[in-house]
């Protein structure tokens, strides 16, 4: 979910990492997209360069698994309650805080995300979130995590799986941030 006619670098690399992961990438613009325009797909991933006030919370009924990078949508899309969700800036590195969830991809530590300084976001997450890793330092702003289908957050039961994964517009990912990213996506689409 971008604008298709603009990607930016980080929405290539995920497109392209989607493609090398055996998906067929279907790109949706974020100012026309639709809850239905989501039905038979795999997973929809909302990138960190949507425009938030133009997709809003479009896509929270989604019924496919959804991976959402913008964290100012978190709450839009049912992962938080109003307001518990952020960005912290200058950031680089994440702290695996359960890292024998699967979508810590076997890493633990502190681990380098991004190959360069950028927004890192984070949520304060419902209870019943699989929590994987936070902001370094801060165990309370988890800045990777996941619901289960069904999942009775907010306002209302998710229809599939959701994941929070930080990666704003313009990030580049470590060979540990693509592990990371590979291993939500293994999760989200079993």
């Amino acid at each position: 979910m971008a604008d298709p006619g603009a990607l930016n670098s980080t929405d290539t690399a995920v497109q392209q990492r989607l493609t090398a992961l055996s998906f067929t990438v279907v790109l949706a613009d974020d100012n026309t997209v639709v809850v239905g325009d989501t039905l038979n797909q795999e997973l929809v991933f909302i990138s960190d360069s949507v425009n938030e006030g133009a997709l809003g919370a479009t896509l929270c009924d989604a019924r496919a698994p959804v991976i959402v990078a913008k964290a100012a949508l978190y709450d839009e899309m049912n992962l938080t309650a109003a307001g518990n969700n952020g960005s912290e800036v200058n950031q680089t590195s994440i702290d695996i805080i359960d890292p024998a969830q699967p979508m810590a991809a076997g890493l633990a530590g502190t681990v380098p995300l991004l190959t360069g300084s950028n927004n890192i976001g984070w949520a304060v997450t419902q209870p019943g979130a699989q929590q994987v890793a936070s902001i370094t330092g801060d165990p309370g702003r988890i800045t990777i995590f996941g619901y289960p289908a069904s999942a009775n957050i907010t306002c209302a039961a998710l229809p599939a799986r959701r994941v929070g994964f930080p990666l704003a517009a313009g990030a580049a990912l470590t060979l540990e941030g693509w592990r990371l990213f590979d291993a939500a996506v293994n999760w989200i689409v079993p």
